[in-house]
């Protein structure tokens, strides 16, 4: 008599209990689950925006006009869970001018640069958020055979966030401030001299850019 009274009671606890359940399962079942550390390969694109350089003397400064950049990064994934080894390459093209009324365009000049880092994610799951440091070389390769290449060290501090869609795909905002070290002659030519004589001692360039994340 005392079970047949007990089953009721069971049978009604199961009855309430079952939407709860049935919830939870579902909940379970539809979090996403945070994508797997892998080795990520980012093209970008973007825009540089770049200080002017100050010349020796009383000689004008030279404004650099800013214009888009693209490039690749590629993110190795460490022990770490929280940190990654970055290779990032970037290209743009820039007009020099003096910043005179009336002087023309001094030179355009291609730049390149390499820089090897570390990302550190901030946050983790399908939205993170992260921030970056590294060191490298820049390139500026003025147009014209007769003017001679320029590497100056570099160095990048940024950040940004990452949205991955799916495991294998996402997107990625970035943010970097480069510095150039630029002290000397710039871009000189051996029968027309040099286009500039910088005083600066520090080349600063913001990018901002967007990303397709695809991952391997």
């Amino acid at each position: 008599m005392r079970s047949r009274s007990l089953l009721p009671i069971l049978c009604a606890s199961l009855l309430a209990a079952a939407p709860g359940v049935a919830q939870t399962a579902t909940t379970g079942a539809t979090e996403p689950a945070p994508p797997e550390r892998r080795f990520e390969v980012t093209p970008f694109l973007g825009l540089l925006v770049s200080d002017s350089l100050d010349s020796i003397g009383s000689g004008p400064k030279i404004d650099i006009d800013e214009d888009l950049d693209f490039g690749l990064a590629l993110s190795f994934p460490t022990r770490f869970d929280f940190f990654q080894v970055e290779l990032i390459y970037s290209r743009y093209h820039m007009d020099l001018a003096a910043d005179r009324p009336g002087t023309p365009r001094v030179t355009e000049v291609s730049q390149r640069s390499l820089h090897l880092g570390g990302l550190w994610e901030l946050t983790d799951g399908r939205h993170r958020g992260y921030a970056t440091a590294a060191v490298g070389v820049v390139e500026l390769d003025p147009e014209g055979r007769f003017y001679s290449t320029k590497s100056l060290p570099s160095i990048s501090l940024g950040g940004g966030g990452k949205l991955y869609f799916h495991d294998r795909v996402g997107l990625r905002l970035d943010g970097r401030l480069l510095g150039h070290v630029a002290d000397g002659k710039m871009f000189c030519n051996p029968t027309a001299g040099c286009v500039g004589l910088v005083s600066s001692s520090l080349l600063v360039q913001l990018e901002l850019s967007a990303g397709l994340i695809i991952r391997f």
